[in-house]
This record gives structure tokens, C-alpha cells and sequence, in this order.
């Protein structure tokens, strides 16, 4: 069953020598594609995930990469990434691909980015 963290159930390293990490607020759903994960996910965390409108013409564009994770109140919001952990192995961005499908084990991560 896929796995969800975000801003609002995000993993915590709770041991800096051993790497324990407390997934505890993980959310799991049954949703084979990203889209419908995270319509599970947004209901059930009081949350909205949206692509990111497009740039005007005269600004690089690379909206396509992000998505916004908004709060229900709308009075919070960040630009983030969708990032799939597979198999044990380094995440990958996944962009605004929310057909994207997903295996029993993955893990998305709706990950903050730093700018």
C-alpha cells in the first residue's frame, strides 16, 4: 500500500546516530495513481495539492517540475515537488505526472523546496 508524507505528516529523524527516522504519521492509501492518492491524501489531511500555473512568456518556466501544497484555509502555501522513493532507492521527481502509477511499496513524498 503506497505511502504519503508531506509538510503536514512529515518524516522526523529522531536519532542522529542511528538514523532512526519516526514515520509514524505516514499516510497509506489503497490509490494506484498519484491522483487519486492524493485526493485521499488532501481529504484526509485538510489539504490542497495543484499543479503550478504556468510562468508568463518572459520568465524561465519550469512550472511543470512543481506543484503547490495549500492548507484548506488558504492561509499557508508552498511550492513543492512530487518525489517517489521505489524500492528502497533514492527518490525520483515525478513533476505534475498524476497519472502517474504507483506499486504497493512506493512512497510520495510532497517535498517543500527550498526557493
Amino acid at each position: 500500500m503506497p505511502t504519503i508524507f508531506g509538510w503536514d505528516n512529515r518524516r522526523v529523524m529522531t536519532n542522529i546516530e542511528t538514523g532512526h527516522i519516526d514515520d509514524s504519521r505516514a499516510f497509506r492509501t489503497d490509490a494506484l495513481v498519484v491522483r487519486d492518492a492524493l485526493r485521499e491524501y488532501e481529504a484526509h489531511l485538510g489539504v490542497k495539492v495543484t499543479p503550478q500555473p504556468p510562468q508568463p512568456q518572459d520568465v524561465p518556466d519550469q512550472s511543470s517540475r512543481f506543484v503547490i501544497y495549500r492548507r484548506r484555509d488558504g492561509n499557508e502555501m508552498w511550492y513543492c515537488v512530487l518525489a517517489v522513493e521505489r524500492d528502497g532507492e533514492a527518490s525520483f521527481e515525478i513533476g505534475q505526472d498524476f497519472d502517474f502509477v504507483l506499486r504497493p511499496d512506493d512512497i510520495l513524498d510532497v517535498t517543500i523546496t527550498a526557493c
